[in-house]
C-alpha cells in the first residue's frame, strides 16, 4: 500500500471550500477584475493561464496569502474572457470587404425613415466561395427598399462589415464596450444583391410574438407616447421610446 505523507497533500484535502464563497473572496476576485482595466493591452493567453494556476495554488496552499490568490484568479479570468471576446470580432483583413452570411434575425427589427436596423446571428460566412471563420451577432442596416424583416427569419445576405467602434468621449456612450458585452462582432449594412434571399422562418419564435403584440398596440393607440410606454412595459420594446 502506498502512503502519501506530504503535508501539502493533506492541506489540499482539508481545504475549506466554503471559504471560496465568503465576501472577502468575492471582493478579492472583483479587485483582480478591476485591476485589468488599467492595462493598455491584453497579455498572451499562456500568461493568463499561468496567473490562474499560480492564483489557484496560492489559494489552496497558503491561508495567509489567499486573498492574493483570489486577486490573481480574478485578473486571469477577466483577461481570458476579454481575449476570447476580442478574438471573435470580425478579422481586420475583412473590414471594408463584401462577404456573404447566412443566419437569422434576433430581437425586434427597428424600422426608420431611411433604413431598417436589426441584429443578425451569423451562422456561416463566406467570401468568393471560401468559408470564413465568423460567428456571433452582426448589427446591420438595410437601406433603400428594405423588405419586411420579421424576427427569427433566416436570410442569406451580402453585407459590408467593419469592426465595432465607438467615439472616445469621456462620460459618453461607449459602443465598443457595449458590443463586447452583447456579443456584437461586426457592424455594417446590406448590399443590394440578387443573392439576398429569405430562407424561411423558425418554427417557434418568441420575438415574432412580441412584434405582433407591438403592432397591435400601435394599431389600436396610434403613434403616441402612451403606446410607446405600453410597448416598453409589456415586452421590453424601448426602440420607439428612444425616438420620442
Amino acid at each position: 500500500m502506498v502512503r502519501i505523507r506530504h503535508p501539502r497533500f493533506f492541506r489540499l484535502c482539508q481545504f475549506p471550500f466554503a471559504e471560496l464563497f465568503q465576501p472577502a473572496a468575492a471582493l478579492a476576485l472583483l479587485a483582480g477584475a478591476l485591476a485589468v482595466q488599467i492595462l493598455t493591452a491584453l497579455p498572451s493567453r499562456w500568461l493568463d493561464l499561468v496567473l490562474a494556476a499560480a492564483g489557484l495554488l496560492v489559494v489552496v496552499l497558503s491561508r495567509r496569502w489567499r486573498w492574493l490568490g483570489f486577486i490573481l484568479i480574478g485578473a486571469a479570468w477577466t483577461m481570458l474572457r476579454a481575449d476570447f471576446a476580442m478574438s471573435e470580432r470580425l478579422p481586420s483583413a475583412l473590414e471594408g470587404q463584401d462577404i456573404t452570411i447566412t443566419g437569422a434575425l434576433i430581437g425586434l427589427p427597428r424600422a426608420q425613415d431611411d433604413s431598417t436596423r436589426f441584429d443578425f446571428a451569423v451562422k456561416t460566412a463566406e467570401k468568393g466561395g471560401e468559408p470564413i471563420a465568423l460567428g456571433g451577432i452582426a448589427r446591420l442596416s438595410w437601406y433603400k427598399d428594405a423588405p419586411d424583416l420579421q424576427p427569427c427569419a433566416r436570410w442569406r445576405l451580402r453585407v459590408h462589415l467593419k469592426r465595432p467602434r465607438g467615439m472616445i468621449d469621456p462620460g459618453g456612450f461607449d459602443f465598443e464596450r457595449y458590443a463586447l458585452e452583447q456579443g456584437i462582432v461586426a457592424t455594417g449594412y446590406v448590399r443590394e444583391d440578387t443573392g439576398n434571399a429569405n430562407l424561411g422562418d423558425a418554427a417557434i419564435c418568441i420575438d415574432r410574438l412580441r412584434a405582433r403584440i407591438g403592432d397591435n398596440i400601435s394599431a389600436s393607440l396610434g403613434d403616441v407616447p402612451s403606446a410607446h410606454l405600453l410597448r416598453a412595459l409589456a415586452f421590453g420594446d424601448q426602440h420607439a421610446m428612444d425616438e420620442h
